[in-house]
């Protein structure tokens, strides 16, 4: 199957301009955990690698939820609708870049803040099992600890759920929330090695890409009726046969 170029490539730069959004949420607990990780970079990179896993999982599940609907239904178009849309969500992730915050409290969707934090509730117990007390965690337990961490509720990567919801599809769901994990990777490793982050400037050319790339994928249903450019949509992943 095409992967949606357009879509990953937003979300690896979402993650690498908005990881300063994921240090001022979750820099307490990367600071907390950083204390027992050990000497080295290692150690923090491989927390921070669980973190990705974690994402990679919810976004797999949330897209094979919409997945399994869409084949329930037999409406194909459905998909093709939901993927656009996808776009709305872009257009959001691109005011949270640019400074914009609480923009997409109204978007419909299965996943709400109530359901985030019922569900890092009933993930505490496995955390308190992963996380040793006495020693030193190895190197499973660092990445295991960092996939529970990627259930942490977060505006951000809730957003970014959306997104993988209406793609419409586990693979696709699980790649971008990965590109987007790993677009976050350089600060948060840092920040887990270190406790401290610097701050980047605004940025606004990230924001006016990932905006262009949302408006792209909105229009997408009209454009697949271009001849002229089913070669560039073909290029970024969409099917146009």
């Amino acid at each position: 199957m095409t992967i949606d170029l357009l879509i990953l490539g937003s979300a690896l730069l979402i993650g690498v301009f908005a990881s300063t959004h994921c240090a001022l949420m979750c820099g307490g607990v990367a600071v907390s955990l950083s204390a027992r990780l050990g000497d080295g970079w290692i150690p923090a990179a491989q927390l921070q690698l669980g973190r990705v896993l974690g994402y990679s999982l919810a976004g797999a599940l949330c897209g094979g939820f919409a997945q399994s609907v869409i084949g329930v239904l037999n409406w194909p178009q459905l998909g093709t609708f939901l993927r656009a849309l996808a776009g709305v969500v872009l257009l959001i992730a691109a005011a949270r870049i640019a400074g914009w915050r609480h923009l997409d409290s109204w978007l419909p969707t299965f996943a709400n803040k109530r359901w985030e934090f019922a569900t890092w509730n009933w993930l505490a117990p496995l955390r308190h099992r992963v996380w040793p007390t006495t020693h030193a965690p190895n190197a499973w337990q660092r990445l295991a600890m960092g996939a529970l961490w990627g259930w942490m509720p977060c505006g951000l990567s809730l957003t970014m759920l959306k997104a993988a919801l209406l793609r419409a599809n586990a693979l696709e769901g699980a790649l971008m929330m990965a590109a987007f994990g790993l677009g976050t990777l350089p600060l948060m490793v840092g920040l887990s090695r270190t406790g401290s982050y610097a701050r980047s400037a605004p940025p606004r050319l990230a924001a006016a890409l990932v905006a262009c790339a949302g408006v792209i994928t909105l229009a997408m249903p009209w454009l697949l009726h271009r001849p002229e450019l089913h070669g560039l949509l073909s290029h970024l992943g969409w099917c146009v046969g």
